[in-house]
């Protein structure tokens, strides 16, 4: 049972990070193109593109 509880947070720990890390890579992704990201349609596209690339990054780097 300790290990389901260790389990359950360490995915809402990785939730939590990825949602922190996809505000920080909106607010750098609209300095590098030179606008804001206050649409949340193409935030969320932007950010939903940069975590699927992370993913791949770390799946490669797995193997």
């Amino acid at each position: 049972q300790a290990h389901a509880q260790i389990e359950a947070e360490r995915q809402q720990a990785l939730v939590s990070l990825r949602t922190e890390f996809g505000t920080m890579a909106i607010t750098l992704a609209g300095r590098i193109v030179g606008e804001a990201l206050d649409d949340d349609a193409r935030a969320s596209r932007v950010v939903d593109r940069f975590l699927a690339d992370l993913d791949s990054q770390n799946a490669g780097a797995a193997k």
